[in-house]
């Protein structure tokens, strides 16, 4: 795809890069990356229902479904770092700054495009799953799902962008995203209640902050602290993008 040089207006930028992605996006990774999660939270929601009947007066298909929402998200994080690994090794990033665009261009339209995808995402299970708006429509909190939505894209996209800028090859990159996401996403309340086991680790764990405001915002289930655990998500998602931004201009290609 073919794109004119940096506007100068910072927000159109970052939108033009944003739009290119989507363009170049593959089409059946989209759709595969959209149904896979409403697949396995029928799969895992009416198998594992025969144990896990209800949580918080819940029942477990649709404690699960909001659960999946995050869970499918945290996962979609990882092209975010696969991005700048392929397009800072094919010479396209170098390009995109002499055409004008800055490295916050470049990892601002990666971080809005995961949001796109997170909440496109969101939106096909809601539809699978209508029970997530239809348990108790008064309860829906726009804010804590917003607030859910745009710190673990911060957190978790900016992470991985961090984890690409510092792997050697494809492979390192994958196995070391593969470890930390998927310890981040079962050793947290996305799937499942925690057991007495391994609730230390799960209250150390971001994802679980971010899951507790997803279901929040979806089903109106309380939060011990919400506003701690908006600042605390929200320090470290300021923090890992900052991060991220630095380390990108000062690693070599």
């Amino acid at each position: 795809m073919n794109i004119p040089n940096a506007p100068k207006n910072e927000i159109f930028s970052i939108f033009l890069l944003t739009y290119r992605k989507m363009i170049m996006m593959d089409r059946v990774f989209l759709v595969l990356q959209v149904v896979t999660p409403v697949i396995m939270t029928y799969l895992m929601g009416y198998s594992f229902g025969s144990y896990i009947t209800e949580v918080d007066e819940i029942a477990y298909p649709v404690y699960l479904a909001a659960g999946m929402v995050v869970f499918n998200a945290i996962f979609t994080c990882q092209w975010a770092g696969f991005g700048i690994w392929d397009e800072r090794r094919n010479g396209m990033y170098t390009q995109l700054r002499v055409m004008g665009f800055s490295e916050f261009h470049y990892l601002a339209s990666g971080l809005l495009y995961n949001f796109i995808f997170a909440l496109l995402s969101m939106l096909v299970i809601i539809v699978a799953f209508p029970q997530l708006i239809l348990y108790d429509p008064s309860s829906i909190n726009l804010i804590s799902i917003g607030f859910a939505m745009v710190l673990l894209v911060m957190f978790y996209g900016s992470l991985s962008m961090i984890i690409s800028l510092k792997a050697k090859n494809q492979v390192t990159f994958f196995l070391i995203n593969a470890l930390i996401f998927e310890i981040s996403a079962f050793a947290s309340s996305a799937l499942y209640p925690p057991s007495k086991e391994v609730a230390a680790i799960t209250s150390l764990n971001p994802l679980s902050y971010i899951v507790d405001l997803m279901r929040n915002g979806l089903l109106g289930l309380p939060t011990n602290n919400i506003g701690f655990e908006i600042v605390l998500i929200f320090a470290l998602g300021v923090a890992m993008t900052f991060l991220a931004i630095r380390m990108i201009d000062q690693t070599p290609e």
